[in-house]
């Protein structure tokens, strides 16, 4: 969350499939060669041997990495030790994703983010202007390691807030992108990030047509353009939806007759309601949507390891 609170290795060929013919091979390669030069030379038959070579390594994604990393945690969770050594194990992997992709690595931090309201409890928290990763530390300090439920919830977690980095970051490239070509001041001032941020995205603007412009102008739309004061509405809605209901929860809880309870009850139901219909438009925000589409793919790729 900001503003309040993908790959999978290919099955490998069955070994019933048995050896593959090296001679056959060599056969087919000759012929496709000489096929190719004498219809249309040199350079088809450059095409016809760099078809042959052996595929690339694969490449860095979050559920690679983070599925990886979220193994060699619960395996190495004794020896580790502390908490920060932890978390540090899957904040790793989220910046190595994010140096793959020549975003701005984020901090690890398990202090309360900086925007926290004072009833907020949240399993993570990217703040734009820090650039950190704020996390549970509860969750890393444990004595045994994690079971797989709560695996999960740690790993979609840092893969969501990451993924918001990942967004915040197009934001800025796609600001310096912009025909008035702003500073770097100008930049961190506006879009909330530190200079060494906006220097980053700078050297890297994003312009139209280019491959990710189109998202990063959705995103930048909503949290900085027209679709700003809309945003601040939900977000503004959905905390005081929440601040209702712990009120109400409260409240319930201290029932000491049926009358009493009843009303407390319908009251309780109705702020809890209220919470749920801000939540769903929390969630239809495309920052949200995107960040939650990610997680997913990282919490089926842990599933299936």
């Amino acid at each position: 969350m900001n503003g309040r609170r993908e790959r999978t290795r290919a099955d490998s060929p069955s070994s019933t499939i048995g050896r593959p013919d090296r001679d056959a091979s060599v056969q087919t390669l000759t012929r496709s060669v000489l096929q190719a030069q004498r219809s249309s030379g040199n350079r088809s038959v450059a095409r016809a041997l760099l078809a042959r070579r052996k595929p690339a390594a694969e490449p860095v994604t979050a559920a690679g990495e983070l599925t990886a990393a979220a193994r060699g945690l619960v395996a190495d969770w004794v020896t580790l030790g502390q908490p920060l050594a932890r978390a540090k194990r899957l904040g790793d992997a989220a910046n190595t994703v994010m140096r793959a992709r020549e975003v701005t690595p984020v901090d690890l931090s398990f202090a309360a983010p900086p925007r926290a309201g004072p009833i907020e409890s949240v399993d993570g928290f990217f703040a734009s202007e820090t650039w950190t990763l704020h996390v549970r530390e509860a969750f890393f300090s444990s004595e045994t390691a994690p079971d797989e439920a709560a695996l999960l919830v740690a790993i979609t977690t840092i893969a969501h807030e990451a993924r918001h980095a990942d967004q915040w970051f197009s934001m800025a490239r796609y600001a310096a992108g912009r025909e008035d070509k702003p500073t770097v001041p100008a930049m961190a001032a506006e879009l909330h990030i530190p200079e060494r941020v906006a220097r980053h995205a700078r050297s890297r603007p994003l312009r139209e047509g280019e491959h990710g412009y189109a998202q990063a102008a959705e995103f930048y739309e909503e949290v900085y353009g027209a679709g700003s004061e809309q945003r601040a509405k939900v977000l503004d809605s959905l905390m005081s939806a929440q601040v209702a209901l712990v009120i109400a929860k409260a409240n319930l809880d201290k029932a000491t007759d049926d009358e009493s309870r009843k009303r407390l009850t319908d009251a309780f139901n109705a702020a809890s309601a209220e919470y749920a219909r801000w939540y769903r438009l929390y969630m239809r925000l495309p920052t949200e949507l995107d960040a939650e589409r990610v997680a997913k793919i990282v919490g089926d790729a842990l599933k299936r390891s």
